[in-house]
């Protein structure tokens, strides 16, 4: 079981760093239903898209979803959505003002696969990084992420 959870963090962290399923399958020889199975069920996906997301693009999706909000209120017939946009609109702006003020969840997701990418490609020089102890690295960032997202959103 050991041995499947090391293969399964390697394989996370070289997902995340842009190699295809295939290169992922000859490194790690796994099956490719397993592979599959990794990527689907435990949040890979999510997360990598995450981190190809950059704080202005952010910023400027959320403006673009408030424009699109106005302009839909101020067609005729919509006049009630107005009073209802005040929550949203405060919402937004809230979350433009994290966006600005500091590191996002985003940011931390790609400082944490940086360094995983920097374990792996070092292993070799660090007697003392035993499958173990990389695989206890891999959780505690996975345990801290799981932490910042239970927290307003990181």
């Amino acid at each position: 079981m050991a041995k499947n959870d090391t293969k399964q963090e390697l394989a996370r962290v070289l997902y995340m760093s842009g190699l295809s399923q295939e290169e992922i399958l000859q490194k790690v020889e796994v099956s490719r239903q397993t592979l599959s199975r990794w990527i689907n069920t435990l949040g890979w996906k999510e997360m990598k898209a995450a981190r190809s997301i950059t704080r202005p693009e952010l910023v400027n999706k959320l403006l673009s979803s408030i424009n699109s909000l106005l302009d839909k209120a101020n067609e005729p017939g919509n006049e009630d959505m107005l009073a209802s946009l005040g929550d949203k609109l405060i919402k937004t702006a809230t979350a433009i003002e994290k966006l600005e003020k500091k590191a996002s969840v985003v940011d931390r997701i790609d400082t944490m696969i940086d360094f995983e990418n920097w374990l792996a490609s070092h292993r070799n020089e660090y007697p003392q990084l035993t499958n173990e102890l990389f695989q206890l690295v891999n959780q505690l960032h996975n345990d801290y992420l799981n932490e910042l997202f239970a927290q307003k959103g990181g």
